[in-house]
């Protein structure tokens, strides 16, 4: 048997999550099962446990929690022939099209979903890069970032903020960096070219913009025009209608060219984000590991809107 954490019934956190014992999972022909390590903490565990995305997500209870995690091989499918007992690995689930269950013992997952750690990589560090690295990527990708040009990083001081503003520095771009007035110390651990507290008049930052990335996805339409004044890519984390259905159709037309954020994880793109960290090219600001016995509290931690870089949970 093993532990998980788990829910019965959407609703608040505190009220829902249970610790449960559990069959140690079996894998299918394709998957592996890993002794979880550790798992990183994002703001979509608690907003599936809340029921914000019930209506795209496969994390309808009774469901575990959790979305990116690193650990050891203990089995391996019949047919995975890429890994083997020991392996230290880093692994995502896409609740999308399957249920989180990241906090937990063990984990089955499958094998194409998985990517090796290099030995220089502490496994704590690894748990965090599958989501939050990956997001930060496709963000960059979207705005289609160059060496030269002058990016803004709104809500800078958050999981994915950090990466954006580490992947922007090692493309070779100068970054202006967003957050709030408490967020501030934490922004000058980043080394972005430029920070500013995000409640201060818009004029007075500084712009020009050849791209804004939004991760907070708090800046509206007014502003993009403001901080765009000759247009550019702006790519926001949080999906909103009608706009996130007709942007991309509307985009060929515009000066300032809007995108969404639909992660769509890869192996390929994970080993890339920890080839840039192992190179020391990139670094992951991981600001509080929580025992296994605190996982509420870390999820609570990330919905109160204050904590900065990345969080995680070490479970063995």
């Amino acid at each position: 048997m093993m532990r998980a954490l788990r829910y019965a019934a959407y609703g608040p956190i505190a009220d829902v999550l249970r610790f449960e014992e559990q069959a140690v999972p079996q894998p299918r022909d394709d998957d592996v099962v890993v002794r979880t390590h550790y798992v990183g903490i994002n703001p979509l565990d608690w907003k599936l446990v809340e029921g914000q995305y019930r209506r795209f997500a496969r994390s309808r209870p009774p469901c575990g929690v959790g979305t990116e995690f690193s650990g050891e091989v203990l089995r391996v499918g019949a047919k995975v022939d890429a890994f083997r007992e020991g392996d230290r690995i880093a692994a995502w689930l896409n609740p999308s099209f399957e249920p989180p269950r990241a906090l937990a013992e063990e984990v089955a997952v499958p094998a194409a979903q998985c990517v090796r750690v290099p030995d220089s990589i502490a496994l704590d560090i690894a748990a965090v890069v599958p989501v939050a690295g990956m997001s930060a990527l496709q963000l960059i990708e979207l705005v289609e970032a160059q060496p030269g040009q002058r990016l803004l990083v709104h809500g800078a001081a958050g999981g994915v903020g950090t990466f954006v503003v580490g992947m922007l520095r090692d493309r070779g771009a100068t970054v202006v960096a967003t957050g709030s007035a408490r967020s501030q110390e934490y922004l000058r651990l980043l080394q972005p070219d430029a920070q500013v507290e995000y409640v201060t008049a818009r004029s007075t930052w500084p712009g020009p913009f050849d791209a804004i990335i939004d991760c907070a996805s708090t800046l509206d339409a007014a502003a993009f025009r403001d901080l765009l004044p000759h247009g550019g890519h702006v790519a926001v984390t949080l999906p909103s209608f009608p706009g996130v259905i007709f942007d991309p159709l509307l985009n060929p037309f515009r000066g300032v060219r809007r995108h969404t954020l639909r992660l769509e994880p890869k192996a390929s793109q994970a080993a890339q984000v920890l080839a840039m960290i192992a190179e020391g090219r990139l670094r992951v600001h991981l600001t509080h590991v929580y025992p296994f016995a605190e996982a509420v509290e870390a999820l609570a931690k990330s919905r109160s809107g204050q904590a900065r870089g990345k969080l995680a949970v070490a479970i063995a």
